[in-house]
């Protein structure tokens, strides 16, 4: 067939391209409208580790703390393993005394996403997408209390050994919808639905 033979077909049928056009497009613009609005709260978690002797009493060189911030990265590293771990999120969720959303643990830890800008940092920032702002809010501070209380019981031996962490108040950012890509994907899927058809 001839791309002119084609053209006429679709002239003769001009009502009905236009139709599944103009339905397709406005039904997923239209759902797109109806979403819930997501959000992604977003904070970082800075490890630092205390040196029980400063450099002016060491009769040592200290290497300008580079082991502790070395000991710092590697428990920045278990905090953003912890914080992707389906119990952990869990345990989170049920202090924070939210409900478990349906699914399976591994599923809602997916939710949490950590990021090292650099291997062995100690600053790991991380995200919880979702559409309620303030429960996600509420699970990022637990979260950051549960680390905390974890490091006190994971150096509570040592005094050597203390952790100090910070946590960002976590701020909720509206994710934008993807009004114009959804629209431009059915736009294109229904010339193809209704040439095919044509």
């Amino acid at each position: 067939m001839e791309f002119y033979d084609f053209l006429i077909l679709i002239q003769q049928k001009i009502i009905l391209v236009v139709t599944i056009i103009i339905v397709l497009t406005g039904g997923t613009m239209y759902w797109t409208k109806k979403q819930p609005v997501k959000w992604q709260v977003v904070s970082t978690i800075t490890v630092g580790k205390t040196t029980v002797v400063p450099q002016q009493e060491a009769d040592y060189y200290l290497y300008d703390n580079y082991y502790p911030m070395q000991a710092s990265g590697l428990v920045a590293d278990t905090i953003s393993n912890w914080l992707i771990s389906p119990s952990t999120v869990v345990e989170v969720y049920q202090r924070a005394g939210i409900p478990l959303p349906p699914g399976n643990a591994r599923r809602l830890a997916k939710t949490f996403k950590t990021v090292q800008k650099t291997n062995r940092t100690n600053v790991v920032d991380f995200t919880l997408d979702g559409t309620k702002p303030d429960e996600m809010k509420k699970i990022a501070i637990e979260f950051g209390k549960l680390a905390k209380e974890r490091l006190n019981f994971l150096g509570q031996d040592d005094q050597n050994s203390a952790y100090v962490l910070l946590l960002t108040e976590p701020a909720a950012i509206p994710v934008a919808t993807p009004y114009l890509l959804n629209g431009l994907a059915a736009f294109i899927a229904s010339l193809i639905l209704a040439s095919g058809l044509a």
